[in-house]
């Protein structure tokens, strides 16, 4: 609720308190008051009565979204896709490190396996393996959920003029962190290939996550 305020609220920095009882996760991961920065659009807006035990993920879920965690993990240590899951262990030492709003992300991103194999025309046992056109498919139908992921959070694209800007480094992570600009909001075919890489990954090990 805190996420779809008229924009004057956030434009006036207007405090507002938003009482529930689920989790508080994705207003965590856009207010960067836990990363002690500069205020930003969702900065005045402070949610309170969250139950400690807030999440009713079942194992298969969590075991998913954490197998998830681990692929991006191995792509970004060994830059290629892990062939097998990993003991229960190593799992919730990666996915105990992670913020909450990144487990979440994680989740997001497990919860569409099933629907991603369905649309293969695969039922419920999963393939061993995709082909390489599948996996391509797949990779370009997940860039689609997280462009939607992030558009819902509150991201927009660059325009040409901060696309320009952008090229440097610093002003992106500005730019991603205080003006929520992210300059992946885009079609999947004007990625650079390695920023296609990841969406290839988790696209190739998607039979590995179904079998959680």
């Amino acid at each position: 609720m805190g996420l779809y305020l008229p924009d004057v609220i956030y434009d006036q920095n207007i405090p507002v308190f938003i009482r529930q009882e689920t989790s508080s996760a994705l207003l965590d991961m856009l207010n960067n008051r836990i990363k002690k920065e500069s205020l930003n659009r969702y900065s005045h807006v402070y949610p309170f009565g969250m139950l400690t035990n807030c999440f009713d993920l079942d194992r298969h879920s969590a075991r998913r979204a954490q197998l998830v965690n681990y692929i991006y993990d191995f792509k970004n240590k060994y830059k290629s896709s892990p062939a097998a899951c990993p003991s229960e262990n190593e799992l919730l030492d990666g996915w105990n490190k992670l913020q909450v709003a990144l487990q979440w992300s994680n989740l997001y991103c497990a919860d569409s396996v099933d629907l991603k194999l369905r649309s293969l025309g695969f039922g419920t046992t999963p393939p061993l393996r995709l082909t390489s056109e599948q996996i391509e498919l797949m990779a370009e139908v997940e860039h689609n959920r997280w462009n939607m992921e992030k558009l819902l959070l509150g991201y927009r694209k660059p325009t040409p003029e901060e696309e320009e800007k952008c090229k440097d480094n610093a002003v992106r992570k500005e730019y991603k962190t205080k003006r929520f600009v992210h300059t992946d909001i885009r079609p999947y075919y004007q990625l650079e290939e390695g920023t296609k890489e990841y969406d290839r990954c988790i696209s190739e090990c998607l039979p590995l996550i179904a079998e959680q």
